[in-house]
């Protein structure tokens, strides 16, 4: 086959191709279940990032409230 020709229809497939996904991707993006889908990602996504801040500003000991991390007790001399 000519190499123009063969270059022609590589075109044409891919075009077509193009369409597949570009239909596809529409119909997704107005689904409602892939924006609910989206929004719970989003949502746990955001929680853990919460989490992660709250838990590297936190001092060892004081998330029960205590000072220190083990109960104060005096010295033995």
């Amino acid at each position: 086959m000519h190499p123009a020709m063969t270059i022609k229809i590589w075109i044409h497939h891919l075009h077509d191709d193009v369409l597949r996904f570009e239909h596809a991707l529409g119909e997704l993006l107005r689904s409602r279940h892939f924006w609910m889908g989206a929004f719970v990602a989003l949502l746990f996504v955001g929680l853990m990032m919460i989490l992660l801040l709250w838990a590297m500003r936190s001092q060892p000991g004081t998330i029960d409230g205590f000072d220190y991390m083990y109960p104060y007790m005096h010295y033995r001399v």
